[in-house]
């Protein structure tokens, strides 16, 4: 049960984003203010170069105010909505030349599921033990192992498990569904 100051906050989050949608650029400026640390954290996890990152976050806010009609409480939470724009500036600025850090797709997996996935798998092991390995296909717990606890890139780790870097990560997607409903519980 949540607490009445978090029923509040959440309330005001609400407010505050549907007078953003409704074109308030000071409830915008609010949503900066709130928001701009985090996704300056995430895309400075992804982009190596801090003022290259400082200018995605500009695009990004750009971006949010841009599309953000296109917002719906109902699919998403806002947080998960706008990192999503700013990911999506991240690798159009790596098509453009700048460079991504192997990690953006575990970033990714761990904004989607609000949880530190690695320390999630290495608490569950520790639980489960060997339990916890067969219960998932061994491929699937080997791409998660090489990825989350050995540190490989993608191609490194797809060239582990010999297998094409879009099987790898076709494997790797798998895995972490397959960890899904342990992972919202």
């Amino acid at each position: 049960m949540s607490s009445p100051s978090n029923n509040k906050s959440t309330l005001a989050d609400e407010t505050l984003i549907a007078s953003f949608q409704n074109g308030s650029q000071q409830a915008f400026a609010e949503l900066y203010d709130k928001y701009a640390p985090a996704l300056l954290g995430a895309i400075s996890r992804i982009i190596i170069d801090r003022e290259k990152a400082e200018e995605i976050l500009q695009q990004t806010f750009s971006l949010i105010w841009k599309k953000k009609e296109l917002y719906s409480p109902a699919k998403e939470r806002f947080f998960t909505w706008i990192i999503k724009i700013a990911r999506s500036a991240c690798s159009e600025s790596a098509t453009l030349g700048g460079e991504i850090k192997c990690s953006e797709i575990r970033e990714a997996i761990n904004l989607v599921y609000a949880r530190d996935i690695k320390n999630y798998l290495l608490e569950k092991q520790k639980k489960g033990g060997k339990e916890f390995e067969l219960l998932m296909k061994k491929k699937h717990f080997r791409a998660l192992e090489l990825i989350y606890f050995k540190d490989f890139t993608f191609d490194a780790a797809a060239n582990k498990l010999e297998i094409p870097l879009s099987e790898f990560r076709v494997e790797l997607v798998s895995a972490i569904k397959e960890l899904k409903t342990t992972l919202v519980a």
